[in-house]
């Protein structure tokens, strides 16, 4: 939006009232006054350093589109990332967080906040429809990404392998104990232990799960690993110089 004397209006407004924290610009131009220096950057998160007298905070970030077929207020929106599936939402929102939560410790961001709730008419980038009758992720896995419990993921991204693999296995927060099963049950604490990297030798869906000793447990993180045959390779008859 536009800006008009922030200095004067900003002491002005800070001085009819000097115990609310007051914003100069959201995340427009910064005019070095106020309590907050407030930024915006979609879709990854960033952050300012933070000053002796005002906190550096995250005003807007994320807008990750998905639209839900007829709970949209029009077919045709928008997102800063567009992701075609619920699954494929959660995965770049917990990446967002993955980013963001550094942030805390240094260089020391203070609040930020996610764009945004719902839906808004031609913006479909909320977490909740237009409607507010579908919530596009599980909350419970949302509130975990928050936190900072995302499951345990692979240190080779690769999906495929021709005669043998071996999937090495992490999780993003310390302290975590991961357990995993190649039977396409749900790992429980029964299930195998995570302790060394799990040998493939045919086609599996590895699903894995990280446990913590304060009790919280995160999401089932599934994995399917082929095992293919090599093309063969093509005959060559003649040569000449050059590409073809």
């Amino acid at each position: 939006g536009g800006q008009y004397d922030s200095e004067r209006i900003t002491n002005a407004i800070k001085a009819l009232d000097p115990s609310r924290l007051v914003d100069n610009a959201s995340g427009s131009t910064d005019r070095g006054v106020g309590d907050v220096h407030h930024i915006q950057s979609y879709p990854d998160p960033k952050s300012t350093d933070p000053e002796p007298k005002r906190a550096a905070v995250l005003g807007e970030f994320g807008g990750l589109g998905f639209i839900v077929p007829d709970h949209a207020w029009t077919p045709k929106g928008w997102g800063y990332d567009v992701l075609q599936d619920s699954n494929g939402l959660l995965l770049r929102y917990e990446n967002l967080y993955k980013q963001l939560l550094p942030l805390i410790q240094k260089p020391g961001l203070s609040a930020a906040v996610y764009t945004q709730t719902t839906d808004v008419e031609t913006e479909n980038n909320g977490p909740m429809t237009y409607d507010r009758k579908v919530i596009k992720m599980r909350p419970k896995s949302v509130s975990l990404a928050h936190q900072g419990y995302f499951p345990p993921e692979r240190k080779n991204k690769a999906d495929i392998f021709i005669t043998d693999a071996n999937i090495e296995l992490y999780c993003w927060r310390d302290g975590a104990k991961i357990y995993y099963t190649l039977d396409g049950s749900e790992p429980t604490q029964k299930s195998l232990v995570y302790s060394q990297p799990i040998h493939l030798t045919k086609t599996t869906e590895i699903k894995t799960r990280a446990f913590w000793a304060n009790g919280v447990a995160s999401r089932v993180n599934t994995f399917s690993i082929r095992k293919v045959v090599p093309v063969k390779s093509v005959k060559v008859e003649k040569t000449r110089p050059g590409l073809n």
